[in-house]
């Protein structure tokens, strides 16, 4: 059996989704965690550790005449074993994907 080993890790991410839709899709990114919700951060808690989600003001980004809203974001991972921040981001990651084709 290998040893589990804890991070402290910072990682920042873009989205273009306004804060709105983004606290709409919450409750499925986070439906197999305990959290508390704020206006612009979320304490989630993990087995191992816990994650500080915290929202940027929204901006806007231009490519021609489309306009795209932008929200930067960073997850600050504490004591967290490495499969379990995997984990937590193949289900977040499901949760804010769009249809395409």
């Amino acid at each position: 059996m290998k040893p589990e080993y804890t991070v402290s890790e910072i990682i920042q991410r873009e989205m273009t989704i306004t804060h709105a839709d983004f606290f709409r899709l919450l409750p499925k990114a986070l439906a197999d965690y305990q959290c508390k919700i704020s206006d612009h951060a979320i304490e989630v808690k993990l087995t191992s550790g816990h994650i500080k989600i915290r929202l940027m003001p929204e901006t806007t980004r231009r490519i021609g005449a489309l306009e795209l809203p932008v929200t930067n974001m960073t997850f600050h991972f504490e004591n967290t074993v490495q499969d379990e921040m995997q984990d937590f981001f193949i289900k977040f990651n499901m949760a804010y994907q769009k249809g395409g084709g």
